[in-house]
Parts: C-alpha cells; structure tokens; sequence
C-alpha cells in the first residue's frame, strides 16, 4: 500500500500541470481533455483503499484529487454557462460573505471589500483567465501547505519545532496569495479563507500540545545527561544486548533439538528459561517507564532503538516457549516410545551394554543416557513460564511408566544371558599349578579384598607367549618385549543359585628373569555383568565348550611399554 501512495503522489504533479493549464484559457478546453483527465484521477482513486488511510500521506493524496475534482467541475460549469450581456450574481462576482467579516487573519480581513461596496461588472474572458489564474495559485499554495500541516502533524516531538515554522510560513505564504483575490472574486476567497483557518486551527492546537511537553523534554535531556555521566547508559545498553542474545536463543530453541540439554545436570538454558519471566517483565516496565520518556530527545536514540528490536524480540521468545510448552508432551512421549522400542530391539539381539552407563563411543546408543534426557526434558518443561503442575505430574509419571518396562525388559535380558553362560574345568596341570592359583588369588584381593571364594580355575593347559617390538611413547623410541599370558578365573561363593566369576591375568615376564605378575582385569569391584554370571548347577558340568573369550592382556599388535590390562570385558 506504502508503494501505491507514493506511486499516486508522484501523479499529482501531472494532474496540477495538465488542470493549471485548462485553467490558464478555459476556451480553449476540449471535452476530451475533461475525459482523459478524470478517468486519470478515477484511476488513482481506485486503487487506494479507504481501509488503508493510515498509511503515511493517503490524506494528503485524498485531499489533492478532491480539490483537483473540484477545480475540474468549476472548469465545466464555465464551459457551458453562455455569456450574457446582464450577468447575474456568479461565484467570481458575488460580494464577499458576513462570515469573512469575523476572521481573525490581518491579511484576509484587512483586505475584505466593503459590504456596501456594488459588484463588479462582468469581467471579460481576459480578465477571468487572470482569476482562474490566480485562484490556482492560491490553490496550489493551500495544497502545499496541506502537506506541510500534516507532516508537522505527525512527526515526533523532536522535529516539531522546524516543521511548526515550515507550517506557518506557508500559512502566511497563502493567505498573502489570498488577498489578491479578495476584490475580484470574493466567494472564491471566502471558500479559500476557511480551508486557511481550518489549518491555522490544527497548526495552534499541534503548537499548544508541544508547549505542554516543554517541560518533559528538558526533563529528559537533563536524565540523559546524568545517564552518560554516571555510565548508566553504556550498562544500560550492554544490558540490553545481553538480554538481546537470551531473548534471540529462546526465540529460535527448537523442541527436536538435543543441543540445549545436557545428560547431567540442568544446562544453563533451564536456569534462563527459569529466570526469563521475570527479566523480560521487569525489561518491559523499563522501557514503558524510562524509554518512552527519553525518546523525545536526540541522544536516546541508540537506546530507544536497541529497546525497540528487543521488544519485537522478547514476544518472539515468549511466542517460541509457549509452543514448546504446547507440544511437550508428544514429543516427549515420542521419545520414551523410541528408548522403549529400543531396548526391545537389543533384547532380542542379546545387547545387555546399551542398557548400562553412556559409552565413551559416540556411536553407541545407550538406554540409561536417553533416560537423563527425559530427566532434563522434565525440568525443561518445568521451567517454562506456561507450564502446569498437572501436566508436569502427568509427564512424571509416563516417566515412571517407560522405567518399569525397560527395567523388566533388562532384568529378562540379563537372565537369559546367564541361564546361557558356562564355565570349563581347570585344565592346567603344571608343575607350579597351585603357586599360580596363589598368585591369581593375590592379584584379586587387590581389588575385591576379602570377599568369599569357591574355587580358581585356569582353564588353558599352556601358555600363550608374545614377542616383538612396539614402540614406546616414554622413551620415544622401539623396545623389544617378550612375555606370556595365562588367564585365571576366580569364582566368588553362589549366592542363591547365581555363581559370580571374574578374570585374572598372570603374566610371566622372560626379559625379567620370568618374573610372575597378577593383574585383574577389573581394577574397581562393581555389579558383576549377565557374562560374568552363571547359575551354579552348570558350573558344576565339566563343559568342553568356553563361552568366554579371554581377551590377551597384551596382544602383539598393541602392546605397549606400561604392561597394563584393559578393564574387564567379560
């Protein structure tokens, strides 16, 4: 519509040259110039929209091509009045009328006629070319100061006072117009005096309201000089960019995204979410008290506008949490359903890990790790400035729900991998048997102190012996090394009919005069895993089949100076 107004205002000029001319030598008109010139202005007027007379100058356009209609039917009527040798009492020859007597403008009312003075005689076609002339430019002086008023009108306080002089210079401009008509054409005059005086009256009553805000605008400016002394409007900018950037994350914080919550604790997107009702509020009020006040005054300006785009940028982010809020809980009932339909698909492959705490290994899904997610989506929600106590319970308790079934469906897992697990016999028959079996004991003390025994086993016959070279990130050059391994198995006393056991690594170091070493693979006790179980009647059968696979301690190809065993991979 801005596009519309503009494209109009530049057509205004066309339509003033073209009608000032007709006017000029009304005697010279031709019907079709009538036509051309009002289908011109129907055009125009039928593509501005009543509704839209609050764009910024659709007023001034309106009230242009209604003079322009007005000086065209004038024209008309002109063109088919025939001259008359007794002519009678016409617009350009009537006396001037009784409401022209009270005006309170010296320059119309020092130039009025007389009311006793006797009307012209009819003038003749030279003389009404020099009054439509004039008339014209009295009309174009009223048009210009048309536009002028309604600027002044609707500009802030802050230019009022230019443009107040601009609107009344022109004021004075066609009032002096005016008054070279007064004598010859005096109704003409009179219709132009009350256009004047109904803008001289909406000039005065602007002036009068930008009187009263003198005393504010002072005030204003005074604040703004104590501001940039103190250095309260550089915090208070830098407030304002901080909040900005809060405002800007919240606006654009996306409900699929995982990026603003963390598996541990709270993130500090929760903490501002949390504080957000009350920093936006309390920026509000701010800038209703402080910032429409300073708005008057030329340095406020930066802080005026910074306040503005944050406005626009608080209702966004309020906006933004409102619809998080609102489709919460099926995005989070997607969620859980998909850590549900996970466990059951690993259930069914035999991946009792992925229950477990989350893996160092980025590519690994882990059902413990998805469910602190639905714990900080909880407190997520909790936060939010539209959430309810009774949807927040009831999210709870989905929660809750989806525990139950992926604890029963890991607790299944775990006992169908452990009704599965054997054990062979101990099959080693060396001569240092039995100090092996002391040393493999030793090693796991360490660890698991005095925990109850049932037996050791070492169930190779041999063992198995590494060579080669690695290189050393300690003495940054290649070191040979030759060693051998040989697993043991420590089994814990049952409890119930579940026998627990765990894996030793003896090592026999041949470049140390075969010095014997003990290393559990385990270096914490923890909760035994479903392969490190076995129900106690199938550990008694003498399996030829080991469902274990001992890991070497130091396999060749990634062996390394410091000898140590990876953690327990059972």
């Amino acid at each position: 519509m801005e596009q519309i107004v503009k494209s109009a205002q530049r057509k205004l000029a066309s339509f003033e040259r073209e009608l000032s001319r007709m006017e000029s030598d009304p005697t010279r008109i031709r019907s079709t110039q009538f036509g051309r010139l009002i289908e011109r202005i129907a055009e125009v007027e039928k593509k501005l929209i009543p509704g839209d007379n609050a764009i910024e100058g659709y007023a001034q356009v309106s009230q242009v091509l209604d003079q322009f209609k007005t000086r065209i039917e004038t024209l008309k009527h002109q063109m088919n009045t025939p001259a008359r040798k007794t002519p009678p009492q016409s617009p350009i020859t009537l006396a001037s009328s009784s409401r022209d007597k009270g005006a309170n403008s010296a320059p119309l009312s020092s130039s009025q006629p007389s009311p006793s003075q006797p009307s012209p005689s009819q003038p003749s076609p030279s003389q009404q070319r020099k009054i439509s002339s004039q008339v014209s430019k009295v009309e174009r002086a009223i048009a210009s100061l048309s536009r002028s008023v309604e600027t002044f009108l609707a500009e802030p306080t802050v230019t009022a006072e230019r443009l107040q002089n601009i609107a009344i210079a022109k004021l004075e401009d066609s009032r002096e117009k005016l008054a070279d008509i007064i004598q010859i054409a005096p109704d003409a005059a009179a219709s132009l005096k009350d256009q004047l005086e109904a803008f001289a009256i909406k000039i005065n009553a602007r002036t009068d309201e930008h009187a009263d805000t003198n005393a504010e605008k002072q005030i204003a400016k005074d604040r703004i000089d104590v501001m940039h002394a103190s250095g309260e409007y550089s915090a208070k900018q830098f407030e304002i960019q901080a909040l900005q950037g809060q405002a800007t994350k919240l606006a654009n914080l996306k409900m699929k995204s995982y990026a603003f919550l963390e598996a541990t604790d709270p993130p500090a997107v929760i903490d501002q979410v949390i504080s957000w009702p009350k920093v936006s509020k309390d920026f509000l009020t701010y800038a209703r008290d402080t910032i429409d006040a300073l708005s008057i005054t030329p340095k406020a300006n930066s802080l005026v506008l910074l306040a503005g785009v944050l406005e626009k940028e608080i209702i966004a982010a309020n906006q933004n949490l409102k619809a998080l809020e609102k489709n919460m809980q099926n995005v989070f009932e997607a969620h859980l359903h998909s850590v549900l339909e996970f466990a059951q698909e690993s259930e069914k492959e035999g991946r009792f890990h992925v229950f477990g705490s989350p893996s160092n290994q980025d590519s690994i899904r882990s059902i413990e790790a998805d469910m602190l997610w639905a714990d900080a989506w909880l407190k997520f929600y909790g936060a939010l400035p539209n959430s309810s106590d009774a949807k927040l319970a009831h999210l709870k308790s989905i929660v809750q729900e989806n525990i139950s079934q992926v604890d029963a469906i890991q607790e299944n897992l775990r006992d169908k991998i452990v009704a599965s697990n054997s054990l062979g016999p101990n099959t080693y028959s060396g001569a240092d048997h039995d100090a092996l079996i002391s040393l493999a004991e030793a090693g796991w003390r360490t660890v698991h102190a005095n925990a109850p025994i049932s037996e050791i086993r070492i169930l190779a016959q041999q063992w198995t012996r590494f060579t080669g070279e690695h290189y050393s990130k300690t003495h940054h050059q290649f070191e040979k090394y030759d060693y051998s391994t040989l697993d043991a198995y420590v089994i814990e006393q049952p409890i119930g009919n579940i026998s627990t056991f765990w894996r030793v690594e003896l090592q026999k170091r041949h470049m140390e005069q075969d010095a014997l070493i003990s290393n559990p693979a385990s270096r914490t006790r923890h909760d035994p895993k479903p392969k490190q179980q076995i129900l106690t009647e199938n550990l008694q059968k003498n399996s030829a089949t080991i469902d274990i696979n001992p890991i070497p301690c130091l396999p060749v190809a990634m062996a390394t100076d410091q000898h140590q065993c990876p953690a327990d991979q059972n």
